[in-house]
């Protein structure tokens, strides 16, 4: 994986911690809203492994 990709999704795992809202993370990260659901989730259930 690249460490650009670690980097973009540890920063919204960070972000949804903090307490911003998927919305949020998703106009501050220019990603879809699904994709910070779909990484927090993961996240939650693995971990960092669940980065990968």
């Amino acid at each position: 994986m690249r460490a650009q990709t670690l980097a973009l999704r540890s920063r919204i795992v960070l972000e949804c911690a903090v307490g911003y809202s998927a919305m949020e993370v998703s106009r501050r990260r220019v990603v879809a809203p699904d994709a910070v659901r779909t990484w927090r989730r993961q996240y939650l259930a693995r971990g960092l492994d669940g980065f990968g």
